[in-house]
């Protein structure tokens, strides 16, 4: 039996997509400040329209910073036994969007071709033995379908309400051992 990927939304998980938005808006708004989910209701007019003009750009996905720790962690991932495979909602104002996420994919995951990527909103529908998103209904919605403990939220200061536990790249040493344990339990 082939063993399920490891699933990793990539905006918050592995973008550090609000600083990026920040940074292209050149308001001077820094990441840390991002207190909700939805980060345009933080926006005023002009700057919400902006934004959106930007993310409808094949570049400004180019320009998104790996979040710190990423690579390590997915190297330990792999190295673990896992295939990787990144669940991502498309961005539909951007025609060419998953042409620029799979080509930032391949910059910084190393090896990332386009049969690794999954873009659906609809994360809940994708098996995997594990799966950390920074959006928290993604990972209670996916953990419920997916009946596994081994959803995870990404920790990141528009999250802090969730429920349970939150991670970091930091965390993901002990997050794979407890993948495996339950892995090793069910063979």
């Amino acid at each position: 039996m082939t063993a399920l990927p490891w699933l990793l939304d990539v905006d918050g998980v592995c973008t550090d997509f609000v600083a990026g938005l920040y940074r292209a808006l050149g308001t001077g708004r820094v990441a840390e400040s991002c207190a909700r989910y939805d980060l345009f209701a933080d926006l005023d007019a002009a700057e919400s329209v902006e934004a959106y003009r930007i993310l409808a750009t094949h570049d400004f996905w180019h320009t998104l910073e790996p979040i710190e720790g990423m690579q390590r962690g997915l190297e330990k991932i792999r190295a673990a036994g896992f295939e990787v495979v990144f669940v991502t909602s498309p961005w539909h104002s951007c025609p060419s969007w998953l042409d620029a996420r799979v080509r930032w994919l391949r910059s910084h995951c190393s090896a990332c071709g386009s049969w690794e990527v999954i873009a659906t909103a609809r994360k809940n529908l994708v098996q995997g033995a594990a799966f950390v998103d920074d959006r928290p209904a993604n990972v209670s919605g996916w953990a419920s379908a997916q009946r596994s403990p081994h959803g995870y939220v990404y920790a990141q200061t528009y999250n802090t309400e969730a429920p349970g536990r939150r991670i970091t790249w930091d965390d993901i040493d002990e997050v794979i051992a407890a993948v495996l344990e339950d892995r090793n339990a069910d063979t």
